[in-house]
């Protein structure tokens, strides 16, 4: 997962910076049709976009990563251990729901959405991977879940205007930002203390 963080991030550098140097559009490039062959003829997308090819195969490419994952978990833990992904899922679903709640929405706020999921997800993953390594249990429901849920219920099934989803979001990435910062600081704070240990230096051995 590390190496497809890193391809991606640097894929989307090398086109923001062939965009900021005029030379190239990415929006000309990804929204260009691809040629069209014997499987886009199959499935009936025959008018598919660069950009939806994409999305397909990112689409494709995590389906099987995520069932070779839960397949070999499974394996290992048994069944009950997919209770721990309870909160991811829902988060997931709550995501989906923002984004589904309308064009402008989406649109007008993708950044925001983009960056309340990463804070969330990121913060979900640590709170794992610390509580794993620590040999210690993790609770199947996560209360962080719960604000981005009710934004999403809200943006969802109310007639809540565009700029009131714009300040809700900023207000939810502010507080996702703030809590993964602090439980990070502090999970670190934690280990030093237990290892008797620095966090970016030598610690010094006593005589």
């Amino acid at each position: 997962m590390t190496e497809v963080n890193h391809l991606t991030a640097l894929f989307s550098l090398t086109f923001g910076v062939l965009q900021g140097l005029d030379i190239l559009d990415p929006n000309e490039v990804f929204n260009s049709p691809v040629p069209s062959n014997v499987l886009t003829s199959a499935v009936g997308l025959d008018s598919l976009n660069a950009n939806e090819a994409f999305i397909w195969g990112w689409i494709l490419m995590n389906a099987v990563l995520l069932s070779i994952s839960i397949m070999k978990t499974v394996k290992v833990g048994g069944i009950m251990c997919l209770r721990h992904l309870f909160s991811p899922f829902i988060a997931a679903v709550a995501s989906m729901g923002i984004a589904t709640s309308g064009s402008s929405i989406l649109h007008g706020n993708l950044r925001l959405i983009m960056l309340c999921i990463g804070f969330l997800f990121s913060f979900i993953t640590n709170k794992m991977i610390v509580f794993s390594m620590a040999q210690m249990t993790f609770a199947t429901v996560q209360p962080d879940v719960a604000p981005l849920l009710v934004v999403s219920v809200v943006c969802k099934y109310t007639g809540v205007t565009w700029h009131g989803v714009t300040t809700t979001l900023q207000l939810l990435c502010g507080w996702q930002g703030v809590r993964l910062v602090w439980w990070s600081r502090k999970a670190i704070l934690q280990l030093c203390e237990k290892l008797d240990i620095n966090c970016f230096t030598i610690k010094q051995k006593k005589s």
